[in-house]
């Protein structure tokens, strides 16, 4: 849009003078018919104007799920919006239905744009003999890829050498920046995804294949362009010395942290460069306990995997919990600190050189937030520290690791937490107590990386060093820089919200058999219309609407988040067991519903008998059973709830 704006008595005015360009193409919705005629029905609630077809539909697509492409916007007040069909979907309720539907709302594409494509066939599929002039060669040091089983694109590879005061480590990371340049079709799609996003069917990459998996992925044996990362440390783990710059590498294996684990237990599998990977373990083992020890936080959230058939992807064999064994753990560990390390480096770089970039920034706890958990810490009868030295939080998650309410007390504490974003200005990154922190490390998957990438270059030229190209677009000032940061990070939450969608779809369509069935599980969390209740296996969350429960009238405290029933006095909190009944698997909403088997309070240990002592202040409480006290008669359609009461996942 764009506003024109004056000052006015009562402060600035102003008015929109022209819409530029349109957020949106397309809509989702719904063919039904009424006598002759065709309806489009859309299936975003804030759509309040009419939708108008522009031409009769297809007769196959009555009734079915189908994409619209927007052929005429509204100029006035009451004026349509015109569409056209162009793509069938499917039925509504259907799995791909739901999942492509998903995907057109937040205006995610699978194919990239003809110019893109165009672009990227001039891109060379091998590294060129002039390419390498003004890089160093680092073709014979012994380069390593560590990744998943199924990763298809390296951006990382590490290697390391003991010297007679420590380690050297070198990390190199694909230079994409070399083939992707400012203001490119291929540069202007990166933008405008901002990250690869990852479903359980699929990856939607930021760029092309020919890029990602292929000149930019540091895939063994073959010749590849990198930005290095060559750091010292000594004995105690100290980083004594760092130098940044363009290299020319050549992978000397592809493992996996499958293989990296065995070789960490004594697995007699044969994995090449054993004492390698055995020397990067003892030294990343220095730097995790080094990193623990100034306050950075483990934060563990289990995240749902959804197994897929092999030779049928519509059909699910399992939803699990994603948390890698103690072996691979440790395999994990290993690639993330010589990671978190690099980045680190680069920061600090990069900060002494006044160069804008984008921040990956956390900032600290809200207050407001940490009061709430000292309630309910207090409400629990655990002793908290009120002082919140580095380690404070570190300190908490250590005392509550043997206590039963440990997994409602750790959700409480993470609720406390903000979300990490990308800005130009930094605060520095709380959770990994470090005060100057970016990504560094892949760019082949993250915007912002590849922006840092380009700002090294620039201060690289500016200090008359290499920077393994012959010409540099100059990088943008701290205005343009703070605006992509912005939009990097408004794509990051894009991001998490399409994953997690898209999994609670798979969730319910895998849970739509088994209604009916009998399942343990515990309270997550409670909000004022409900319990959200986990299940482990298989790994599913799903709500009971408190105004399902017909044994009394429930009344909800918002300074504790908790139950009480107004008769007998009992709570309910989050971490409670409870045992319940699958009574609904909407796939549309992505959302499950549970009735209570028997008594909500038939798995309540003794604990949660009415106190006696006076409880701490909460601030508002509220009837939970309708709001105005009435008894509850029979079961309720459930409304549709807001569910983002979960924390939301981290990326660091």
């Amino acid at each position: 849009m764009r506003i024109v704006s004056w000052n006015a008595p009562r402060g600035p005015e102003g008015k929109i003078e022209a819409i530029v360009s349109r957020g949106r193409t397309a809509i989702t919705g719904v063919i039904r018919g009424r006598g002759a005629r065709f309806q489009f029905v859309a299936d975003d609630p804030r759509l309040v104007r009419p939708v108008e077809l522009a031409e009769t539909p297809p007769e196959e697509s009555l009734n079915q799920s189908v994409i619209a492409k927007i052929t005429g916007y509204p100029e006035r007040a009451g004026d349509p919006l015109v569409v056209v069909v162009s793509r069938i979907m499917g039925p509504p309720g259907f799995l791909t239905t739901e999942i492509e539907k998903t995907l057109v709302f937040n205006g995610v594409v699978d194919v990239f744009p003809a110019e893109v494509e165009e672009q990227v066939l001039g891109v060379p599929q091998s590294v060129r003999d002039t390419e390498i002039l003004d890089r160093r060669d680092l073709r014979e040091h012994t380069f390593i890829t560590i990744d998943p089983k199924d990763a298809r694109d390296f951006d990382d590879a590490i290697c390391i050498e003991e010297t007679d005061f420590g380690h050297v480590l070198w990390v190199a990371i694909a230079d994409v920046s070399h083939y992707v340049t400012p203001g490119t079709p291929l540069d202007k799609e990166a933008v405008h995804r901002g990250l690869s996003l990852y479903l359980p069917d699929r990856a939607i990459p930021m760029l092309p294949k020919a890029l990602s998996a292929g000149i930019c992925s540091l895939r063994p044996d073959e010749d590849r362009l990198a930005m290095v990362a060559e750091m010292e440390f000594n004995r105690v783990g100290v980083r004594t010395s760092v130098e940044l710059y363009p290299a020319v590498i050549r992978s000397h294996a592809r493992l996996t942290y499958e293989q990296v684990a065995a070789v960490l237990v004594d697995d007699p599998v044969d994995v090449p460069y054993r004492e390698r990977i055995l020397m990067t373990a003892e030294w990343a083992a220095v730097q995790h306990k080094r990193r623990l020890e100034r306050g950075s936080l483990e934060l563990e959230l289990p995240e749902a995997k959804v197994l897929l058939d092999e030779d049928d992807p519509l059909r699910v064999r399992n939803i699990v919990k994603s948390i890698p064994n103690p072996q691979t753990k440790q395999a994990y560990n290993v690639v993330e600190e010589a990671m978190l390390a690099a980045n680190e480096a680069v920061g600090e770089y990069l900060a002494a050189a006044g160069q804008p970039v984008p921040w990956r920034v956390h900032e600290a706890p809200d207050p407001e937030k940490i009061e709430a958990f000292f309630r309910f810490a207090a409400f629990l009868g655990i002793p908290v520290p009120k002082e919140m030295g580095p380690r404070w939080f570190s300190e908490v998650f250590e005392s509550i690791s043997a206590h039963p309410a440990k997994g409602a007390i750790s959700y409480m504490l993470l609720r406390s937490l903000k979300q990490a974003q990308y800005r130009v200005d930094n605060v520095g990154h709380f959770a990994l107590a470090s005060p100057t922190y970016l990504h560094f490390t892949s760019p082949i998957r993250r915007y912002p990386d590849l922006m840092v990438h380009r700002a090294l270059k620039e201060v690289w030229k500016k200090r008359g060093l290499p920077t393994g190209e012959e010409s540099l677009r100059a990088c943008p000032q701290k205005e343009k820089t703070g605006e992509l940061s912005t939009k990097c990070s408004q794509n990051e939450r894009r991001c998490i919200d399409i994953e997690r969608k898209v999994t609670d779809i798979y969730r319910a369509w895998y849970m739509r058999p088994r209604i009916g069935d009998v399942f343990e599980g515990h309270i997550h969390s409670i909000t004022r219309f409900g319990l959200f209740v986990g299940i482990d296996d298989p790994f599913v969350e799903g709500l009971i609407r408190l105004d399902w429960l017909s044994e009394e009238f429930f009344e909800y405290d918002e300074g504790l988040g908790i139950v009480r029933g107004t008769q007998s006095k009992r709570m309910l909190l989050p971490g409670d067991p409870v045992r319940v009944i699958l009574a609904k698997a909407d796939v549309i909403q992505g959302q499950l519903s549970f009735e209570v088997e028997g008594s909500v309070f038939s798995m309540i240990p003794p604990r949660h008998q009415p106190r006696t002592t006076e409880q701490p202040p909460a601030r508002g409480k509220t009837d939970a059973r309708g709001g105005h006290g009435a008894k509850a008669g029979g079961h309720k359609k459930p409304e549709r709830p807001d569910p983002k009461s979960r924390p939301k996942k981290s990326r660091r």
